[in-house]
């Protein structure tokens, strides 16, 4: 229990990069097994076209891990011992 904060940042991390992959892995799932969903959306906005919904999306699943990586970002600074 008392590693747990040392490895807390990098944790938050992977969870963030995780979230990213997933989406990305939606996409297949989703259109293959005719499952509505974000993957799916992409998938029908990418046959018709719909560059505005596409640019949506992308900056959705970019949000989504830039705040992962700031929120793991503020934890490491956290967690670091100052020597002083």
């Amino acid at each position: 229990m008392a590693r747990c904060p040392i490895a807390l940042p990098q944790m938050i991390a992977l969870v963030g990069v995780s979230i990213s992959i997933g989406i990305g892995v939606l996409l297949p799932i989703e259109v293959v097994s005719d499952v509505a969903g974000i993957g799916q959306l992409a998938w029908h906005a990418a046959q018709a076209r719909d560059l505005p919904l596409l640019v949506n999306l992308t900056m959705v699943v970019t949000f989504m891990t830039v705040c992962a990586t700031l929120i793991s970002d503020v934890a490491q600074r956290s967690f670091v011992r100052s020597d002083a």
